[in-house]
């Protein structure tokens, strides 16, 4: 994993490869009448490491957005409430 976290790391400063946003684009028909277009589906065929980028941006990005949001709700119980019980889960000092 150490590659893929140097690709990553990477790609946040120098922007992402040229290689990583050229897609394909696929039609498939589900089902029924292929001159109906509703019968189809798009499949998207791209470069996997740019969608293990992609996953782990999203996942990253939804931690930050809970931490936010969890910091928000702070101001509606006791702070030494939620230091304390923050200290038991052994949560970063950072993120308090």
């Amino acid at each position: 994993m150490p590659i893929l976290a140097h690709m990553f790391n990477w790609a946040l400063e120098e922007g992402l490869p040229k290689i990583w946003i050229i897609h394909v684009v696929v039609l498939t028909c589900k089902s029924g009448d292929h001159l109906q277009p509703g019968n189809y589906q798009t499949i998207l065929i791209g470069h996997t490491v740019a969608k293990l980028y992609g996953a782990v941006l999203d996942a990253e990005l939804k931690t930050y957005s809970e931490v936010k949001e969890f910091r928000k709700a702070f101001h509606t119980v006791p702070k030494d409430c939620h230091l304390h019980r923050l200290c038991i889960l052994h949560t970063p000092s950072d993120m308090m």
